[in-house]
């Protein structure tokens, strides 16, 4: 499909459940997730011959992962980060914590991967080289702070916050300094927002925003019966 909704093509026809497909960076094929069997087994697809391979097969459950910005390694998540990598066909596992840490997302220059890290009700983002190193905390937030990329200068990553007894909106935290900037200014309690996006240029942010309403009915019960 089109950036204007046109052409739009069905790639696969299988009866196997297919989700989250990401582009490499070669803009022709198109990486997606396949669960089976309680495997997590990765597809490649070419988005004009419709040729599919098989890249990774990994016998966990994930739920989200991240394509390197070379396109050669696959960032996922099962309690902690990992990073497949397609050339030798084997795992790295670049965090150790004993919760949950998840969500993970490359910077644009392949040097870092930001996740989500929950301790408690808290979910707080986090930051860990891609070649293996300490973790370094991004945000001390009581509430929710949930991290869906980078900007292009590999310096800021933009997420949906909530705080504790606040409303959702989109933020930025820089890599370097940990300065906060917000971007959305919303004060409904019924909205929601997530997956913050930057556009390609830089001048444009996507983004999903939830507003949730409701309604007071009444029946008689005597027409019920």
């Amino acid at each position: 499909m089109t950036s204007t909704g046109a052409d739009v093509r069905q790639l696969t026809s299988s009866s196997a459940s297919y989700s989250a497909p990401a582009w490499f960076p070669d803009g022709k094929h198109i990486l997606y997730l396949s669960i089976q069997e309680g495997h997590s087994r990765f597809f490649s697809i070419d988005s004009e011959s419709r040729q599919q391979q098989l890249v990774a097969d990994l016998p966990e459950r994930v739920d989200r992962f991240a394509v390197s910005p070379d396109g050669t390694q696959i960032a996922f998540a099962v309690w902690n980060i990992w990073v497949h990598d397609l050339v030798t066909r084997k795992n790295r596992q670049l965090t150790f914590d004993p919760e949950v840490l998840a969500y993970p997302q490359w910077s644009p220059d392949g040097e870092f991967i930001s996740g989500d890290q929950q301790h408690g009700a808290d979910t707080n983002i986090m930051l860990v080289p891609a070649a293996g190193g300490p973790v370094s905390q991004l945000t001390f937030d009581h509430g929710n702070n949930w991290s869906n990329g980078w900007s292009h200068d590999s310096d800021k990553i933009i997420f949906a916050k909530r705080p504790a007894g606040g409303f959702w909106n989109v933020w930025t935290v820089s890599r370097s300094t940990k300065a906060q900037q917000q971007l959305t200014h919303y004060t409904k309690l019924n909205t929601g927002i997530d997956t913050p996006v930057i556009s390609p240029h830089g001048d444009q942010l996507v983004y999903e925003y939830l507003e949730t309403t409701g309604n007071i009915w009444m029946l008689d019960l005597d027409q019920a019966q």
